[in-house]
């Protein structure tokens, strides 16, 4: 009945034709909109739909048959390029030729119409798998049984992804009045505040694999006892973390709070895990007062910033890019990141607030990180003043780089505060608190060195501690190691 219309009316298959290329069109935008959190009915996925439908709905409907051929074909190639691994690409491409010869030997409709039905598939089964959660909980196997009745504490432990020594940073960076601060809110409130410790490493998960490897001896061979592998990379898997073991034979309930970039869990459901994607949760923006052209153009550079990490696409998408820019293209960072972590630490409030005797949560927060898109009470700036390390952004200077990094570190710090306040007033728990790493803002520059890269703080509270600061220079992992043999029974 089709084939039959469509014979007899040039007009109705010219529509076709724009109804198939608009919704292929959007098929490789909207998906991707929903994937980063962007809720289906949200404006800035209605905007989009609509900016792409009606030109490439304009487009199909005025060319002739061999103009859509190209466009349909370099969309789906674009569009199976962005979601599919390789093999997959190869075979669809196979039966993207076989549909190319039925049409010219049977009939044109046929693949506007796949076209069509394809995209619907693909647009609706992206919406009806939204998820709008910030944070994503996974299953606790509930036949598990925690012995822990006896113990009369708790445990909080607190990594600041990237939350370099404020104290070792250069003299014409800091912020005297902030150090002074930032001490004082550690100390009133009975930690003790280490300020020139040092990692291991000037990565996220050798560093931790340090830490959670409970690394005593400087002396000892790191990459054989302590340091953790899997696949010959670094993990900080609770299936091989010793801090964790620690906490279970104790009988600690354990909850995480990790990214999806660190996984830290291992689908292990012994332990409660909650998780937060490392491209973050764009759908933050509407809990923010942004005003809509804003927030329309923060959802332009989201997918830019998809389509250049995805490891398939961004050949051809910077291909295209360079075309147009030169070579001048970059990453914005997933500059959603730290207003999603700034949330969780508002959940935090009240994780910390119910946290019981023999209950443990470790948290692992994607701030101060870059990039550094907060001023010092939390809210987004605006784009143009966006900083970033170094080797991120050709048009970063040391100076606006460390000033992005403090205010990222003011607002990280304020939401650190309210924690303490509550830390202090709960007896008989446990705190540890500290960096990963340095700063890490002139990595791979010719301005790199150890202090930056490797320069952080750790806070620690127990029965033993009496508010006061330590300046030694001392290793990270020891410092904790010390804490948790104190804590443990050695």
């Amino acid at each position: 009945m089709i084939k039959k219309t469509l014979n007899n009316n040039h007009s109705d298959f010219d529509i076709l034709q724009g109804l198939a290329l608009a919704l292929l069109a959007n098929a490789i935008i909207i998906p991707h909109l929903i994937e980063m959190n962007y809720h289906p009915l949200s404006i800035e996925v209605i905007f989009f739909f609509i900016i792409i439908f009606i030109p490439m709905f304009g487009i199909g409907y005025i060319s002739n048959w061999k103009i859509y051929l190209f466009f349909s074909s370099f969309i789906t190639y674009w569009f199976f390029d962005s979601f599919f691994i390789d093999r997959i690409i190869n075979l669809l491409i196979i039966v993207l030729i076989i549909l190319f010869l039925i049409n010219w030997l049977v009939d044109k409709t046929i693949y506007p119409l796949a076209c069509i039905i394809f995209s619907l598939i693909f647009i609706f089964f992206s919406m009806f798998n939204y998820n709008g959660e910030f944070l994503v909980k996974e299953k606790l196997d509930t036949n598990i049984n925690f012995n822990n009745n006896e113990l009369n504490y708790s445990y909080l432990h607190i990594i600041l992804d990237e939350h370099s020594s404020l104290n070792l940073i250069p003299n014409e960076f800091k912020d005297v009045e902030f150090n002074k601060k930032f001490k004082k809110d550690y100390i009133s409130n009975n930690f003790d505040l280490y300020n020139n410790v040092f990692s291991e490493s000037h990565n996220t998960v050798e560093s931790l694999g340090a830490i959670f490897g409970l690394y005593v001896n400087e002396n000892e061979n790191i990459s054989k006892k302590n340091y953790l592998k899997k696949n010959n990379k670094f993990t900080v898997s609770v299936k091989k973390n010793f801090l964790a073991q620690k906490l279970q034979e104790k009988g600690f309930k354990i909850s995480f709070i990790q990214s999806n970039y660190y996984e830290i869990c291992d689908v292990d459901r012994s332990y409660k895990c909650e998780t937060y994607t490392r491209a973050s949760n764009m759908n933050i923006f509407k809990k923010y007062n942004i005003q809509i052209k804003q927030r329309l153009k923060l959802a332009l550079l989201a997918i830019h910033e998809d389509y250049y990490h995805r490891e398939h696409i961004l050949r051809l998408y910077r291909k295209i890019l360079q075309f147009f820019y030169g070579e001048d293209i970059r990453s914005y960072g997933w500059f959603s990141r730290p207003l999603v972590n700034v949330l969780i630490f508002d959940e935090m409030k009240k994780k910390l607030n119910n946290l019981k005797n023999g209950e443990a949560l470790i948290a692992h927060m994607l701030l101060p990180h870059y990039p550094f898109v907060l001023n010092e009470n939390c809210n987004l700036k605006k784009i143009s003043k966006w900083n970033y390390p170094l080797k991120e952004n050709s048009n970063e200077t040391i100076i606006s780089a460390n000033k992005g990094f403090l205010q990222q570190v003011k607002c990280t710090h304020k939401k650190i505060h309210t924690l303490l306040e509550i830390a202090s007033k709960k007896d008989n728990l446990l705190v540890v608190i500290h960096g990963d790493h340095g700063a890490r803002l002139y990595l791979d520059t010719e301005y790199e060195n150890e202090i930056d890269n490797f320069s952080t703080f750790i806070a620690l509270k127990d029965n033993n501690t009496s508010g006061k600061t330590i300046d030694e220079n001392m290793k990270l992992q020891n410092v904790f190691t010390n804490f948790i043999n104190r804590n443990f029974d050695n």
